[in-house]
Parts: structure tokens; C-alpha cells; sequence
């Protein structure tokens, strides 16, 4: 079971996720051990899940401009780099001081 630690923002996440839910972002990243971008058409958001240890760091990006999960996986490669890339010392800050690896 993953329990929320903290939330920052005007979001409302859930307290607690099994591993063995399906479609969910943090679940998802947290079992495959991977990075995952992904969208949610309704709320206009991408969330950026990174495993951290025994944790998932979960990023909430609100799109000012209506996007289709075509334009967001067409994008990737580009939403990643600006994301995480062009924040790469931060980024790598962030996930060290959560306990987890560069």
C-alpha cells in the first residue's frame, strides 16, 4: 500500500492506493519502477510519477489550453525535457533529498 505523505497545491489525492489497483498513476510507476508521464483529458492535467525509494513523487501540470492524449503522447519526449530537463539540478535535488537515486 502507498499512503500520501504530503500534498502541496489545489489538488485532492487520495489518502492510500493498493498495489494491485489498476489505471493509477502512482501505482503504475511505483510497480514498474519507471517514470510516467500521463494526461487526463478531463481535468486538462499531466502528472509526472517518478518512484522514489518506497515512494512516488507525483507532479500535477495544469494545461492552460485544451490537449487530446494524442497531443500529450506526441509531446512526450518534448514535456519530459521541459519538465525535467531544463530543471535537471533541481530535479535531481529534489529526488536525493526525497532518498532515492539520480
Amino acid at each position: 500500500m502507498l499512503t500520501l505523505v504530503g500534498a502541496i497545491g489545489d489538488i485532492n489525492p487520495d489518502e492510500f492506493y493498493q498495489l494491485d489497483e489498476e489505471n493509477i498513476y502512482v501505482v503504475d510507476s511505483y510497480n514498474q519502477q519507471v517514470r510516467l508521464i500521463t494526461f487526463n483529458a478531463e481535468k486538462q492535467t499531466i502528472y509526472v510519477t517518478e518512484p522514489v525509494g518506497n515512494s512516488v513523487l507525483c507532479m500535477h501540470f495544469d494545461l492552460t489550453l485544451p490537449w487530446s492524449e494524442e497531443q500529450v503522447k506526441a509531446y512526450e519526449s518534448e514535456i519530459n525535457y521541459a519538465i525535467i530537463k531544463q530543471h535537471e539540478f533541481f530535479y535531481e535535488f529534489l529526488i536525493r533529498l526525497l532518498g532515492g537515486r539520480t
